[in-house]
């Protein structure tokens, strides 16, 4: 015959106290005239085997947590989808840079220094032939004013010089 206090027994069995103590004043557990628990009367055995075939029970259906099954879920979900993005950015760029190649080797691209070159032979041009036009006909525009021409002959003459300007500066020269 196994005697055992409320903490003994809890302590063996892995049961709270708290779950003792609720089965003895249900009257669920054998106890003898000095208050310990007797493990081997068959009312205390019937309660412990019972115990143990609903922890096994439990044990055998847990049930996982919905909340954890769900996050790691929607984890997963966002690396797939993470996943997909980035192999749907690798093949966009694939394919551009596939075009890219396709298009060199037709000639229709060219290389990004030769409009600059032109742009800047363009600005040098424009510098040398059109930026001296007001030094070079000021005196001609105040002589032509002093001598009596018209708003109309002056526009005229200006123009005309703007025109040799641009003219020298589509040539090349």
């Amino acid at each position: 015959m196994a005697l055992y206090s409320v903490k003994k027994l809890a302590a063996v069995s892995g049961i709270g106290e708290t779950t003792i103590r609720n089965a003895l004043k249900r009257g669920e557990l054998k106890t003898g005239d000095d208050g310990f628990i007797d493990t081997q009367a068959a009312k205390t055995k019937r309660w412990l085997e019972q115990r143990e075939r609903n922890k096994a029970k439990r044990k055998g259906a847990k049930k996982i947590q919905v909340g954890f099954l769900t996050d790691t879920l929607e984890e997963h979900k966002g690396l797939e989808q993470q996943k997909l993005e980035a192999e749907i950015a690798y093949k966009q760029e694939q394919t551009l840079l596939a075009r890219q190649k396709r298009a060199r080797e037709l000639g229709l691209l060219i290389d990004r220094d030769i409009p600059k070159r032109q742009v800047a032979d363009l600005f040098a041009r424009m510098k040398l032939h059109v930026l001296p036009i007001g030094k070079r006909t000021g005196k001609r525009i105040v002589e032509k004013v002093q001598a009596g021409a018209t708003a109309k002959e002056i526009e005229r003459y200006i123009n005309s010089e703007i025109e040799q300007a641009l003219e020298k500066v589509r040539g090349g020269s």
